[in-house]
This record gives structure tokens, C-alpha cells and sequence, in this order.
């Protein structure tokens, strides 16, 4: 009866075996369907670590057949000495001895097909008792990859290196301006000094053609020493040379030198100027030059831009907030966004008839950003084609009179 029972056990096991075995055979063939997608070559090993299958794929990748690995281990393949020396590899092979799954890891190696670069990924394998059967895992060609990688590293090297360089060049001619302060400065001071003397005959009379051509000497050195302070006093900024003289000044009182100094500019192009600054404002804690300088070129921008008949306007207001806002309003040409943004930009000139019959280094503007910047403000600008512009300069409550004299 037990033999009869065994027999029918037997006969009824077997098709369930079968189709376990079947359906193992396909759960495998699924798996390695999908491993294919992401990998070039699958690859298996046994407890002792040695291939016990590797997919012919392999062999495209490195040019080395799939049999060449089978019953060799990583160690036995790259010899005891060299996965001891290496770093890299010894790594791996603690990994390995660990039982520790590993993902991406790149290599390069020397192959019949020339230098190729791989990744590997592995995770470990156990049977049903817990007991280590070995590892299975992937395998990738990302030789193209890797290279393309070297190729940019390099390039972003490379393009850091003509930064740097780029860098200390503008440095350089930064700190070389601002050190050419004086020996730039005094000679033109000294060209206006008797081109004036020679204008006003101090020292007796000219004639008339003479005296006029005193007065060209005059206007061109008056124009050429502006252009050289603009680019000197920015050279300064750049090179962390620029320092503030700050002191408590009056405002209006500057503002009005300011206004006197750009008069006949004014006068020669039918502009009317107008003071709209209070008599009285809080004393602002600020480099007086700087003020000035800011003042000036705001002026001479305004009267620069606006057609005769036109009005440029000086204004100042102590804000809610406790500190000032002061700028100049034209009724000039004006400008879209597109010209704002350039004009801030050093060296930007707005191309139109107007500025072509002005001379200029299109610092203005930029050098009225920065030396406001110094002093912890902000510079804004409001404008639009034909409807003339108006710039304002902020200074915050700790540049007012109540401020600490550092």
C-alpha cells in the first residue's frame, strides 16, 4: 500500500515539478529580458566568487569571450599582488568578502579592443536557509560616457584657467589706472590752468583769434580731464582703491556748486536748469566728492540728452524711512528698457542723433551706480522714449545727520 501511495505521489509531483521548473525558467528569462534593457552583459558567480555564467554580450564590450571568465574569480583575474596594491580593487574585494551589493562602479581596463572603460553593479544571493550562494549582477560599457566626461572636465578647466586669467588681467590694469591717478591728472590740471590764464589774459592782452583758441585749449582739456577722472575713478572702484572721505556735508550747498559748474553747458544747448532742492536739508553723512561727482554726471547726462528748450531739474526729499532720495528730472529724449540696461553698463552709449552730437565715455551713468554703492545705496531710473527721464539716488537713514561719525 506505502508503495502504491509513493508510485501516485510520484506520478502526480512530477508535472507539478515540471511546471515549477517551467515557470523558473521563464521568471528567469523575464529578468534577464529586463536586465538586458539597462545592462550589456549579465553575469553570475557561485559562493567561492567565481563566473559561473557571463552572457556572450560581454565579449563586444571587451573583446574577450564569455568563457574566459567562467570558473575564474575577480581576485584569480587580477592577481593577488595587484588587488592588494590597489586601492581601488581592494575595495571592491572587501566588498566582495563582506557579502555588500555595489552599484556603478567604474573601472578601467586594458582590453584585445583597446582601452575600455566599464561599470559594474552586484548584489549578493542567498538560498532559502539564509546561506551565501553568490552574486549576480550587471555589466556596462561607458567608455563613450566617460570620455565625454574627461572632455568637458577638461574644457571647464580650461575655460577656468582663461577666467582666472582674465581676472588678474582686468586686475592689473585696474590697479595700474588708479595708480596713474596723478601723474595723469596733474598734467592736464596744469594745461587748464594756463589755457585760463591765456583766456583771461591775466598776464596781458591777445588777440582775439589767440584769445579764442585759448578758450578751444580750455574746453577740450576741461572735457578730455572729465572723461580721465570718469575712468580713473572707476579703474579705483574696481581695484578696491576707491576710499571715502565721509563727513557730514550739506547738500544744497554742493548741489548748488554742482549746478554752477554746469551752467554754461546748460546755457550753450537753451536748457533750462532748475533747483528744486529745499533750502534746508538734514546734513547726510557722505564722501562730498563722491556727492559731487554723482551730481555731475547726473546733470550733464540730463543736459546732454534734452533738445533746447528742454528744463532739467534737481530734486531732493527726505523719505518716510528717514532717509533721502535726490536725483535729476529732463524733459529729454528719454529711454525704453532696453536703453536703461545699457546705459548702466560701462561703456554703454545709446546710439540716436542726440548723443552722436555729444562726446562722451558712457561712464556716466555706471560711475553714478557704483559710487552710490559705496555708500550703501541704490540707484533707480525712470524713463520712457520721448517723455524724458528722471533719476534717483537713495541714500538710507544711517547716512543722516543723527549718523556716527566713523
Amino acid at each position: 500500500m506505502k508503495g502504491l501511495q509513493s508510485y501516485l505521489a510520484g506520478f502526480f509531483a512530477g508535472p507539478q515539478l515540471r511546471a515549477l521548473q517551467e515557470e523558473r525558467r521563464a521568471a528567469e528569462g523575464r529578468f534577464r529580458d529586463v536586465t538586458s534593457l539597462s545592462a550589456d552583459w549579465i553575469w553570475e558567480t557561485d559562493a567561492a566568487l567565481r563566473y559561473t555564467f557571463m552572457s556572450d554580450r560581454v565579449e563586444t564590450v571587451t573583446g574577450l569571450p564569455a568563457s574566459h571568465y567562467i570558473g575564474r574569480s575577480r581576485i584569480e583575474m587580477y592577481g593577488s599582488d595587484s588587488a592588494t596594491a590597489d586601492p581601488f580593487l581592494r575595495r571592491h574585494i572587501e566588498d566582495l568578502q563582506a557579502r555588500r551589493p555595489f552599484s556603478d562602479l567604474v573601472q578601467w581596463l586594458n582590453r584585445p579592443r583597446g582601452l575600455v572603460c566599464i561599470s559594474v553593479s552586484g548584489m549578493p544571493r542567498y538560498d532559502e536557509s539564509g546561506a551565501f550562494i553568490g552574486y549576480i549582477g550587471i555589466g556596462r560599457d561607458v567608455t563613450e560616457e566617460q570620455q565625454q566626461r574627461r572632455r568637458l572636465e577638461d574644457m571647464n578647466h580650461a575655460l577656468a584657467a582663461a577666467r582666472d586669467q582674465a581676472l588678474r588681467a582686468s586686475k592689473s590694469k585696474s590697479t595700474f589706472l588708479a595708480h596713474m591717478s596723478h601723474e595723469l591728472r596733474t598734467p592736464m590740471n596744469a594745461i587748464l590752468g594756463f589755457a585760463e590764464v591765456m583766456k583771461d589774459q591775466v598776464v596781458g592782452p591777445l588777440e582775439d583769434r589767440y584769445r579764442a583758441y585759448a578758450g578751444y585749449i580750455h574746453d577740450s582739456a576741461s572735457h578730455l580731464l572729465s572723461l580721465i577722472n570718469d575712468v580713473l575713478d572707476l579703474s579705483k572702484i574696481e581695484a578696491g582703491a576707491y576710499e571715502l572721505n565721509e563727513s557730514q556735508i550739506d547738500l544744497p550747498a554742493v548741489a548748488g556748486r554742482a549746478l554752477r559748474q554746469i551752467e554754461g553747458m546748460a546755457r550753450d544747448g537753451g536748457i533750462e536748469l532748475d533747483n528744486g532742492l529745499p533750502a534746508i536739508l538734514p546734513p547726510l553723512f557722505a564722501d562730498q566728492r563722491a556727492v559731487f561727482q554723482i551730481l555731475i554726471n547726473l546733470l550733464s547726462n540730463a543736459v546732454k540728452f534734452t533738445p533746447a528748450g528742454g528744463r532739467v531739474t534737481l530734486f531732493a526729499v527726505v523719505e518716510a524711512g528717514g532717509g533721502i532720495a535726490f536725483g535729476v528730472r529732463d524733459t529729454g529724449i528719454g529711454m525704453g528698457e532696453a536703453d536703461i540696461a545699457k546705459a548702466l553698463q560701462r561703456f554703454g552709449q545709446i546710439d540716436n542723433v542726440l548723443t552722436r552730437q555729444h562726446q562722451g565715455s558712457g561712464l556716466g551713468l555706471p560711475l553714478v551706480q557704483e559710487l552710490t554703492l559705496l555708500h550703501g545705496g541704490s540707484v533707480s531710473i525712470d524713463s520712457a522714449p520721448g517723455q524724458g527721464t528722471c533719476v534717483t539716488v537713495r541714500f538710507g537713514a544711517d547716512r543722516m545727520a543723527n549718523a556716527p561719525v566713523a
